[in-house]
């Protein structure tokens, strides 16, 4: 999000989650069509996200934590933002676009891949598993546990193929491994 539009976009933000809309952006800012948004769509907090390692530890995100997305296709790049609020105050978080509902049984399922790895291997084959292949939304905190990021990357998703974005444990590392899945927001209309 650009800098100057940045309390416009809180303000609004802050206005729908309170009536209890999970989403505010408009594609005037960056350009480009909009795709899908969160709007309406409740953050969905992973009960014992730690289990079996560490079952029974608490989720550092709790039902009070909010966010919004929206996605773009600008000129065939896809411009994905998110904003959170109510997360833990200052504390980095992995995020990433993931293929399966947020309700689905593996939890929203693996990344979203714009070239899949091959049958036979790995998820996170850095060869596939990397920025430039997948959208890595990583986020830190500040002190209130707010957050917002903006991603671009050169493809726009295949229709019906990315439909949530996850909020991981830990920062992702090479692999796009980023620890337990804490939270998921559905993205409808990728």
């Amino acid at each position: 999000m650009k800098k100057t539009n940045r309390a416009a976009h809180w303000a609004c933000f802050a206005v729908l989650c309170s009536a209890g809309t999970m989403a505010c952006s408009s594609d005037d800012e960056g350009g480009g069509e909009k795709l899908a948004s969160s709007n309406d769509q409740p953050l969905q907090i992973y009960v014992d996200p730690y289990a079996p390692d560490m079952a029974g530890t608490p989720n550092p995100i709790t039902t009070t934590a909010s966010a919004a997305a929206s996605a773009f296709d600008d000129g065939g790049k896809l411009r994905l933002e998110i904003a959170v609020r109510g997360f833990p105050a200052s504390r980095p978080f992995g995020s990433h676009l993931h293929r399966l509902a947020c309700t689905d049984v593996m939890k929203a399922g693996g990344h979203y891949q714009n070239t899949p790895f091959p049958t036979g291997g790995m998820a996170n084959d850095p060869m596939y598993a990397n920025p430039d292949n997948e959208a890595w939304l990583d986020i830190t905190t500040d002190a209130t546990g707010s957050a917002e990021r903006e991603v671009v990357v050169d493809w726009i998703p295949r229709s019906g193929e990315a439909r949530a974005i996850i909020f991981h444990d830990k920062l992702t590392a090479t692999g796009g491994v980023a620890g337990a899945k804490l939270a998921c927001l559905p993205i409808d209309g990728l």
